[in-house]
């Protein structure tokens, strides 16, 4: 509907009684995951670089990854950074601007601290655009296997909150006011089969007809590795996987079990789940599917979203060893402000767009704006069928 929806899939409609003379009214007010930055000044110090061909951008992040950060400006052509903690200074020709012309390079600044901060204590799945990162305080299966009766369940399975970061620069609906940043953030669930293929068969899974994969090695940035598909388990010969549907970048079509992992779909948990844990899946599972409703409706993910918003503000504020740090070279500050909604200034514009028309029949010269059977099927499809025709 809107390049709102497109910013943020944690939208929620959320509905507030008012009430009138004539009687109580229902007024719709929307709220987005979205929390605007918040800046301290108006100005900021960086610095230009001339690029050069012996040092790429790349290799500047890379040797000033814990000082600085980078971005290219396509207005000038140079390279410009900021500091990154207080007292850091920028490299090259150092000057200061508005704060206004430079949200881009300021939302890199914010991005790569968040990026840092989260790396200390959860997996990293996605550093970049959005970040993507699983948390470590809701596990979710662990605890639906504790309330089931399982003292001390597997650490390796589990479905844990699933969490998305993303800087973006917002145009308010008012044409008075400046483009803004915005932390756009969203939340689901993620499920975590870390065990071998090998210790699953001996606790009497049957991997037949489920994807594998290999790890990857550990991104240098984040620490973290991907899983990375290799093909269908078709058969098992001994400690060994026949594959099908082999990806083209696989080397064989047999593994050993031992170095490959299943795909962590959600029937390949439920499974891993009754074979690790038979007399007490079903009770998990049910609990689980409960566990899960606050991480899939609009008001639950508004919830996290909110006290998410709050810690993040909470530790930048604190100022102590591992601590989010949201200082830059010369005190400008950065926190996260409430969700935007429809009375924020910095709500979104919005874009209305009509219903898309639908075509109809073999050529598509019949049009409807409405897919539902009273109308578009009905009318466009039973005429040029007969009761024979439908099976």
């Amino acid at each position: 509907m809107s390049d709102v929806s497109l910013m943020n899939r944690a939208a929620d409609n959320e509905t507030k009684r008012s009430a009138a003379t004539s009687g109580a009214q229902h007024a719709v007010s929307l709220t987005l995951g979205i929390s605007p930055v918040e800046l301290s000044g108006e100005h900021v110090r960086i610095g230009r670089l001339e690029p050069a061909e012996d040092t790429s951008i790349r290799d500047l992040r890379r040797e000033h990854r814990n000082t600085h950060v980078f971005r290219f400006d396509a207005r000038d052509g140079k390279i410009v950074n900021i500091g990154i903690g207080l007292g850091i200074e920028p490299l090259g020709t150092i000057e200061e601007v508005p704060v206004a012309g430079h949200l881009l390079l300021l939302a890199e600044a914010i991005s790569h601290q968040l990026r840092q901060w989260f790396s200390g204590n959860r997996k990293i799945l996605k550093p970049f655009h959005p970040l993507i990162c699983l948390g470590s305080r809701d596990r979710l299966l662990a605890n639906a296997l504790r309330q089931a009766g399982v003292p001390s369940p597997d650490g390796r399975l589990d479905v844990v909150a699933k969490w998305s970061f993303d800087l973006r620069l917002l145009s308010s609906a008012h044409p008075e006011l400046r483009p803004s940043l915005g932390l756009i953030a969203d939340v689901g669930t993620s499920n975590v089969i870390d065990i071998p293929v090998s210790e699953l068969l001996e606790s009497g899974f049957d991997p037949v007809g489920r994807y594998v994969g290999t790890r990857d090695e550990p991104d240098d940035l984040t620490g973290a590795s991907r899983l990375r598909l290799v093909g269908r388990v078709q058969s098992i010969e001994n400690e060994t996987l026949v594959l099908d549907d082999v990806r083209d970048d696989a080397d064989t079509d047999r593994v050993v079990a031992a170095d490959v992992f299943v795909e962590a779909r959600r029937e390949t948990l439920e499974a891993v789940t009754r074979a690790l844990y038979p007399t007490a899946a079903d009770k998990a599972l049910e609990a689980l599917h409960r566990m899960r409703a606050p991480y899939t409706s609009g008001d639950g993910k508004l919830k996290k979203i909110r006290r998410t918003i709050e810690e993040l503000n909470k530790s930048s504020g604190n100022a102590t060893e591992g601590s989010l740090n949201l200082r830059f070279g010369d005190g400008l500050e950065a926190q996260f402000g409430p969700l935007l909604d429809r009375s924020s200034p910095e709500f979104p514009r919005m874009l209305e767009t009509s219903r898309p028309t639908m075509l109809f029949g073999a050529s598509g010269h019949d049009q409807d704006t409405q897919p539902a059977l009273e109308s578009g099927v009905t009318d466009h499809f039973s005429m040029r069928t007969t009761p024979s025709m439908i099976r």
